[in-house]
């Protein structure tokens, strides 16, 4: 998975990807109505059969990653914690719908560049890059990790919390940091 500068700098991928991305950002946002999925898997079939995999590929992996950045800046400095689990647990449930439009546009190059060169797969990418950003993180796990006690220690408290949400989200959490019961 050499990149080349060509690669990186060859107009054609460029054209390819910046199709690609508008499209991408319309699927994340849920505004995707209007896009025409057969034209959307074209062009990234086109990036794979004109060499341009490993550039598609990362450019998909650095917008995912931005994108899940920008989302827990979003929800980090949320103070009330039911808001803040929500807030988790909304993006978690869209990343999973969003994973599966991904991997349907780009089939091809889960199917030819993705084993040659043994990478995940696009829902594999995702959620790894969802990993990386919103569990793996020490500064949102704590902020993570704070707000899970405090609706545990609401509930103790005898507030009313939304139990199906809290079990939601630990099982997401245990799902994702197998180290947990360890931290």
């Amino acid at each position: 998975m050499n990149r080349s500068p060509a690669e990186q700098e060859n107009p054609k991928a460029k054209e390819y990807w910046d199709f690609l991305e508008l499209a991408i950002s319309k699927i994340y946002q849920r505004e995707h109505l209007n896009l025409s999925y057969m034209e959307l898997y074209n062009k990234a079939y086109n990036l794979v059969l004109y060499n341009f995999g490993d550039y598609g590929y990362r450019k998909l992996k650095g917008y995912m990653t931005d994108r899940y950045l920008e989302e827990s800046k979003k929800i980090h400095a949320e103070k009330d914690a039911a808001i803040f689990l929500a807030a988790f647990q909304k993006i978690w449930t869209e990343a999973a719908d969003f994973l599966e439009s991904l991997s349907n546009i780009f089939t091809y190059l889960q199917e030819k560049f993705i084993p040659k060169y043994q990478l995940s797969t696009v829902k594999g990418l995702g959620y790894q890059v969802y990993k990386e950003v919103f569990i793996l993180n020490n500064d949102f796990f704590d902020a993570f990790q704070r707000n899970i006690l405090d609706t545990i220690k609401n509930d103790r408290h005898g507030n009313m919390i939304d139990k199906t949400l809290l079990r939601n989200v630990i099982a997401t959490l245990v799902t994702y940091h197998p180290n947990i019961i360890s931290r």
